[in-house]
């Protein structure tokens, strides 16, 4: 038994030598075979392997193929990109908002659909209210999913060229009613902590954008 668990050992340190070579090559500092094989608690029990020393080898693994494949991350991505600055400026405005929208328990997003209901005789097609608030379909139709829910608004059955119906419901009203004051008190909150110059040339280099993308 003694000369079988020693065949076996040298094997598997063998192993071991082979697959860190591949990797990158073999490092006795960062892996130590004669450490990594244990005996088992009874005849017959496969050895155990402290996690220490797999670890170390599996970041070793990792790191010698991030040196192979030489990636170069520019640093000046997240300062400069125009997206990422427009997201979490929208991220923070928006936080703003459902803020000071949740005694009437809406969102931002939420308002701007009924308010867009409303404006079009309370009634509108999903396509249609999707083209106005200048977004796609399915998304509009998700987010009208917790509206309906409610009860705030019902939409109909698909009719001609998949156009279904939405209607703002005297809920939806009542609810579009006691919010507007709070949407009134966020934005003219925003208005004084930018300032009108800046206020205002906000939204003319958001409109700019909007069309120049």
């Amino acid at each position: 038994m003694p000369v079988a668990r020693a065949a076996s050992r040298t094997a598997l340190a063998n192993d071991t030598k082979e697959h860190a070579r591949k990797a990158g090559g073999h490092r006795s500092s960062a892996f130590q075979p004669h450490r990594f094989c244990g005996r088992g608690k009874r005849e017959g029990e496969l050895p155990r392997f402290p996690l220490d020393n797999f670890v170390k080898h599996v970041m070793y693994m990792h790191e010698s193929a991030y040196e192979r494949i030489n990636v170069t991350i520019d640093l000046g991505y997240v300062g400069d990109c125009a997206c990422h600055k427009v997201r979490m400026a929208a991220r923070a405005v928006t936080r703003a908002y459902d803020d000071a929208l949740r005694p009437a328990r809406l969102r931002a997003s939420q308002l701007a659909v009924l308010v867009a209901i409303i404006n079009n005789d309370g009634a509108i097609s999903i396509t249609a209210l999707a083209e106005v608030m200048g977004m796609d379909r399915s998304t509009l139709t998700r987010n009208l999913r917790p509206l309906e829910k409610e009860a705030l608004v019902t939409v109909g059955l698909e009719g001609w060229r998949r156009s279904r119906p939405l209607q703002i419901t005297k809920k939806g009203q009542s609810r579009l009613t006691e919010a507007l004051p709070l949407w009134q008190r966020a934005q003219d909150s925003l208005r004084c902590n930018l300032g009108e110059r800046s206020w205002l040339h906000i939204h003319e280099s958001l409109d700019r954008l909007i069309l120049a993308a």
